[in-house]
């Protein structure tokens, strides 16, 4: 369908999301599928201990063959917190220090961290990643500590634009930029949005999902409350200050006929410049079947028009041309790495081998088409390419996402979960 990752939220205690693990859903995701890439939006790491996180997300990595995007948040729900007995006021700090011993355990395979919250004496770790690095990093906060670091190991920002147009969303934006930049980080801002949209053309199913984003949003606010509103694990929906009504969703937000959407997101996109969408479409109570039909209807009938809205910036044309000709180029198959800081070392690529070596999968497809380049694709693309010994690594020479513009993420497991439910709940994987 055209999709490049599939995000798993964590949420406990509530309908909010029946999923409590987003590392357990992403190994099942992993096992069934084979180039998709899996991660968790996020790991609320407050309440993990990072050692066993590490493990399992080094597992996880082994096992899809290195197709693991990883985001991290401090989590913003007490109730959450007071029933797995984590105080609150401790999240961020725990954030940054769960944060630095799942680096050390991944990058180095062994831990030796003496902190306020973990003391971990000199540890080996078995498992690692496959490229013996971290995986590529979100982040779900905008408090400066946490920013910090997550420039620190490029990771990209998240917040959630929810049913609030583009214009609604770029103060937004423009705060987390300047957070961004206070803290040493550099423009281009990388940004993951998450939306909540539904394509359909049903005029019942539009306004049952117009209803169902007022609820999600009711819900995402008293999620915040120290006792939620529920009735056993269903949260209530609680009315709350300027809400929007339900015939202002149905005519400004992401809901109803492809072509209506994809003008509205390719606006957004304009105005917010986004890197990577996170699109939720589980929230309308609808049976699973509709919230299925609504993804497929936007791979196959948004996303062609997104792309095609959206002029490669410079250097990406040489890119459309390799795909049109049959070749595959790695950055589809894994993550694209954001620049590193100046002095240091590139990230290689998973240990992809580049097209140019024929003995590679690569070089398969492209002898299918009966097609071969004049020069190295690496460098026709804006990649630069080494060949040292039988071990040829590619590494980019800038950010990029298949849509020229904006990776394009869902969350199907957590929609078809979460329409089940008899309250519409938001599985909002930002926190």
């Amino acid at each position: 369908m055209g999709f490049d990752a599939t995000w798993f939220a964590e949420h406990h205690f509530s309908n909010a999301s029946v999923c409590a693990s987003p590392l357990m859903m992403a190994m099942h995701c992993a096992a069934v599928t084979s180039r998709i890439l899996l991660g968790p939006a996020v790991v609320v790491l407050p309440l993990h201990h990072p050692l066993r996180v590490a493990q399992e997300v080094a597992m996880l990595d082994q096992i899809s063959g290195g197709r693991v995007l990883l985001g991290f948040g401090p989590g913003h729900q007490p109730h959450e917190f007071r029933s797995l007995q984590v105080p609150l006021e401790s999240r961020y700090a725990r954030l940054l220090e769960g944060w630095d011993i799942v680096e050390q355990a991944l990058t180095t395979g062994r831990v030796n961290h003496l902190g306020e919250h973990y003391r971990i004496e000199d540890t080996p770790v078995a498992a690692c990643t496959l490229s013996g690095r971290m995986p590529p990093m979100f982040v779900a906060t905008a408090t400066p500590a946490v920013l910090a670091r997550g420039v620190q190991a490029g990771a990209t920002p998240m917040i959630s634009q929810g049913y609030r147009t583009g214009a609604q969303a770029l103060p937004m934006r423009q705060a987390l930029l300047e957070a961004w930049e206070g803290v040493g980080g550099a423009e281009p801002l990388p940004l993951g949005i998450q939306r909540y949209l539904f394509v359909t053309e049903d005029a019942a199913e539009a306004r049952q999902a117009a209803e169902g984003l007022l609820a999600l949003a009711r819900n995402t606010l008293a999620l915040r409350a120290a006792l939620p509103a529920r009735d056993g694990v269903h949260l209530r929906p609680v009315p709350f200050a300027g809400e929007p009504t339900v015939p202002w969703l149905l005519e400004h937000g992401l809901i109803g006929a492809p072509a209506k959407i994809a003008e509205q997101m390719a606006g957004d996109m304009r105005l917010l410049r986004p890197t990577h969408y996170s699109l939720y479409m589980g929230f309308t109570g609808l049976p699973g079947a509709a919230v299925e039909r609504s993804l497929t209807r936007f791979g196959k009938e948004v996303l062609p028009l997104l792309r095609a809205a959206a002029a490669p910036p410079e250097g990406m044309a040489a890119l459309a041309r390799l795909d049109r000709s049959g070749w595959r180029h790695p950055g589809r198959e894994a993550a694209a790495y954001r620049s590193r800081p100046a002095g240091s070392p590139p990230r290689p690529l998973r240990h992809r081998p580049c097209p140019v070596n024929k003995s590679s999968a690569w070089y398969e497809s492209v002898q299918s088409t009966g097609q071969r380049p004049t020069r190295s694709p690496c460098r026709r693309a804006g990649w630069r390419c080494s060949r040292p010994g039988s071990r040829p690594r590619c590494w980019p020479a800038r950010s990029w996402s298949p849509s020229g513009r904006a990776r394009m993420s869902s969350a199907p497991a957590t929609a078809r979960a979460a329409s089940t439910a008899s309250s519409p709940g938001p599985s909002a994987p930002i926190r």
